[in-house]
């Protein structure tokens, strides 16, 4: 299975890259994930640019991808869960910038793995619990990020660029629901992405730090 370039595949359960023609031709709504083979929906008009080998962009008003719910996404404290994007905001919507969320409806739970716009990068479960909060600042409009959030039920972790930079002791844990995945996009309303995300990738797992920067380091001449 190709992934990309040295990408840890080890329980990779949902990956789709828009630089890669197996993922997205570079036209159409759909992208398919590189492994199980997950379709998603491109909705209201999210773009292609050829921009750095190939980048989903969002106009920050209403453009998310959809992603159908599978048990692959039924995550549990072990072995934990690993969240894994590439993303470029040019601006925050009101409340900030949604990069990934899973929800259900009006009870919302799940969780969500968002930018405030205080430039603090927040992993959530059901709305508003916090798993791990990093500092004000540490993301950053106009620049490319490799961001990374993982959890086990005793730690959350979030990594900058390959850096580990925040780690939280907690017992809070994604919740899991029967609920679509949303990228880019908050399904209440505010916290719209206005910019790009060419890669996401779910694991089944947390990686290791050693394997975060494996992975930043694979990609990162293509984005920084």
């Amino acid at each position: 299975m190709y992934t990309g370039p040295h990408i840890v595949d080890n329980g990779l359960v949902f990956a789709i890259d828009a630089g890669s023609t197996r993922s997205y031709p570079g036209s159409g709504t759909t992208t398919t994930s590189l492994v199980g083979s997950i379709t998603s929906a491109l909705n209201n008009g999210v773009g292609f640019s050829a921009s750095n080998g190939g980048t989903f962009t969002f106009d920050g008003i209403d453009d998310y991808i959809g992603v159908p719910d599978s048990s692959v996404f039924n995550f549990t404290a072990t072995p934990g869960v690993t969240i894994e994007l590439l993303v470029y905001v040019t601006s925050y919507d009101s409340g900030g910038s949604m990069f990934i969320c899973q929800q259900n409806g009006s009870t919302f739970g799940g969780f969500e793995f968002w930018s405030n716009t205080s430039g603090s990068i927040l992993f959530n479960s059901n709305a508003s619990t916090n798993i791990v909060t990093s500092a004000v600042g540490t993301f950053e409009l106009n620049k490319w990020k490799h961001l990374v959030c993982t959890a086990n039920g005793t730690t959350g972790k979030i990594y900058v660029n390959g850096e580990l930079i925040t780690t939280n002791s907690t017992t809070n844990f994604p919740s899991n629901v029967n609920g679509d995945l949303r990228i880019g996009n908050w399904p209440a309303s505010g916290y719209m992405v206005n910019g790009s995300i060419p890669i996401v990738r779910l694991y089944n797992g947390e990686l290791t730090t050693a394997q975060v920067l494996q992975n930043f380091n694979a990609q990162k001449s293509r984005f920084l």
